[in-house]
């Protein structure tokens, strides 16, 4: 398998050399990119057993993707990846929609918004009240949370802020947290990997820390409400993490 992944590697950077150069393109023009055709259609296979509903928050109402059984077991939260910049309800449809038939429960995917136009703090604000509005609305349901990359990242915020409510901190029975980022101080390892691209990069993710909290430094985006890496995680339920 090592020789395999070696010549994947191989690959994936020689792919990498045709990216365009960290900020030349906007975020804006990079998610119409990673959703959309060119004439504005949708190019991704939409899953059949999904539908869009409108999920009202005291401030505002966001969009969230449902994948639906009959008698679901449990209510799985799902926030999507993509740096906090890019990323839809529309890109893993497969993916959400083989989880609910094979686990018999329900996915709903946030549509949470997006830096630069809003930034972390409130993305994880408004990912946490979608959280509890959606355990309030299902209260003889058990509560999953999960998600991928930034995604994981915004599973494990809205998961502690959850565990520390007193009135929902029972409700949530799991987590699974795929790839997350989790120090966005930069880990050694995403200190020293450098220019070099696997899909990421050090300038990539520097790039993405500073439209969700531009002008912090690394050390004060490592304040547990930003990086849960070093938040207290000893009251979390049973928790999955996957890694590469």
């Amino acid at each position: 398998m090592v020789a395999e992944q070696l010549e994947r590697n191989r690959l994936i950077r020689e792919q990498s050399a045709a990216i365009p150069p960290v900020g030349s393109v906007s975020p804006e023009k990079l998610r119409r990119f990673r959703v959309y055709d060119k004439d504005g259609q949708i190019k991704l296979k939409l899953s059949d057993i999904a539908r869009n509903e409108t999920l009202g928050l005291p401030d505002r109402e966001i969009t969230v993707r449902v994948f639906g059984v009959d008698t679901p077991r449990a209510v799985l939260i799902h926030y999507h990846g993509g740096g906090w910049i890019m990323g839809s309800i529309y890109e893993q449809e497969k993916y959400l929609e083989r989880m609910s038939k094979e686990a018999g429960i329900r996915v709903v995917s946030v549509d949470y918004p997006l830096a630069p136009e809003t930034q972390l703090p409130e993305i994880l604000d408004i990912a946490f009240a979608a959280l509890c509005k959606i355990a309030d609305d299902t209260p003889d349901l058990p509560i999953l949370i999960g998600g991928e990359s930034a995604g994981a990242h915004v599973s494990l915020s809205v998961l502690l802020r959850m565990c520390a409510d007193k009135a929902r901190s029972s409700r949530c029975h799991g987590a699974y947290l795929c790839y997350g980022i989790f120090d966005l101080g930069m880990t050694p390892s995403q200190r020293v990997f450098g220019d070099q691209s696997l899909g990421l990069s050090t300038e990539f993710l520097e790039w993405f820390y500073q439209l969700a909290l531009p002008g912090l430094t690394p050390e004060e985006r490592r304040l547990p409400s930003f990086s849960p890496l070093y938040a207290d995680l000893s009251g979390l339920p049973p928790t999955h993490l996957i890694v590469g």
